[in-house]
């Protein structure tokens, strides 16, 4: 008796306490995106103000933190064909250290327009180089076209070892041509720190405000113009990219590449900040952008963006319909996986050489940049030294 009442009460709680939450969810795995796309700008900026505000509260970034001196070091110059490239480290919070690569055009004289360029999950982080994704080919590309660049490490990979990114994927990034082994002392098992997670920063919440502080960066260059500054990348590199252009109006032009798609949130949990996706979506946090100039860049194999022509460009065209600027945004859909080639990397160059107005010459047909290990040593400490 006693057992049937208690499977009576049992399923009674599960009719009353079924869980909804998932019908918030616009764009996870297996769910297809529904959004009503707004009639007016009255509907949408309100709309628009609440998704930036989300951003920061989930990434634990409301109230926004002390912005404390970066005590930026860019050292250890070296030149190539048209351009030099440095490592760089600086202070995003106190005694935390951003690093990262700067590349910077040999011709003309500034201020020349930024870009910011995150990667994604790479083998070999930022110094990845092969024809599915070139990070230092692209960063070559640009600064030879007249382009400043920051090409920053992800939390965990590369230079950035103080704290991890995933047990299962940071061993593998801290060299440019082949992993190294475990290295107990220089890892924690996981990004787990109860007092930061307490206050609702998160491994994504981090990355973010490493990239608004990269920004603050770049801005502070003698050489840069800071009215023109744009981001682009990859994959994990694109989901830094939308969440940045969220919540950081100093990027005037943005190519977030293979991302933003209808049917599949992003894979890392340092793209999936907690609860961001509840009654949210890759697509209109990516609106929020709108009327700044937007290139959506796709492929027809990628898992997120096969059908980008069909699917999310006349949506986001529609977001931008609404200042009356639907010239400000454009699709580039390339033949392939999922990937940072050649091919999306033209469509890049031709779209920031316009909208941030750079000196060129536009490099039309990009290779990639075969000789990387005549620079040297990328890594800013190399040794696994820190300061």
């Amino acid at each position: 008796m006693f057992f049937l009442m208690s499977l009576s009460f049992s399923q009674a709680w599960s009719q009353e306490r079924e869980d909804t939450r998932k019908e918030g969810m616009q764009d996870p795995n297996s769910f297809q995106l529904e959004i009503e796309i707004p009639s007016s700008l009255d509907e949408w900026e309100p709309r628009r103000e609440w998704l930036r505000q989300k951003t920061l509260v989930n990434a634990g970034l409301w109230p926004m933190p002390d912005r404390n001196p970066l005590n930026a070091e860019v050292f250890d110059r070296k030149e190539g064909e048209g351009f030099a490239v440095s490592k760089v480290y600086f202070e995003s919070l106190p005694g935390y250290l951003a690093t990262g690569s700067l590349y910077e055009p040999l011709k003309g004289t500034g201020p020349f327009p930024a870009v910011l360029t995150p990667h994604g999950h790479w083998e070999f982080g930022r110094l990845q180089n092969q024809g599915a994704g070139s990070i230092p080919g692209r960063c070559i590309d640009l600064a030879r076209q007249g382009f400043v660049v920051f090409s920053p490490d992800m939390v965990g990979y590369n230079d950035s070892f103080q704290l991890p990114h995933d047990p299962n994927k940071a061993l593998r990034q801290m060299k440019g041509d082949k992993p190294l082994p475990w290295e107990p002392r220089a890892y924690r098992p996981d990004f787990h720190f109860p007092e930061a997670e307490y206050n609702g920063l998160s491994l994504g919440g981090l990355q973010l405000w490493n990239n608004i502080r990269a920004v603050d960066f770049l801005a502070g260059l003698e050489n840069v113009d800071p009215e023109r500054i744009g981001a682009t990348g990859a994959s994990g590199g694109a989901s830094q990219v939308i969440l940045l252009i969220a919540v950081d109006d100093r990027i005037k032009v943005a190519a977030p590449v293979n991302i933003i798609g209808a049917e599949r949130h992003p894979g890392c949990r340092c793209e999936n900040i907690p609860n961001l996706w509840v009654d949210a979506s890759t697509l209109e946090l990516t609106a929020t952008f709108a009327p700044r100039p937007l290139l959506m860049i796709s492929a027809t194999n990628d898992p997120w963006t096969p059908l980008t022509p069909e699917r999310e460009f006349p949506m986001m065209k529609r977001f931008y319909a609404l200042y009356g600027k639907e010239g400000n945004v454009a699709n580039a859909h390339i033949d392939g996986p999922h990937n940072y080639n050649a091919d999306s990397r033209a469509a890049m160059y031709k779209w920031f050489v316009k909208h941030l107005d750079a000196r060129g010459p536009l490099i039309e047909n990009p290779v990639e940049y075969a000789e990387l290990s005549s620079l040297g040593d990328l890594r800013v400490f190399p040794d696994r030294t820190l300061p």
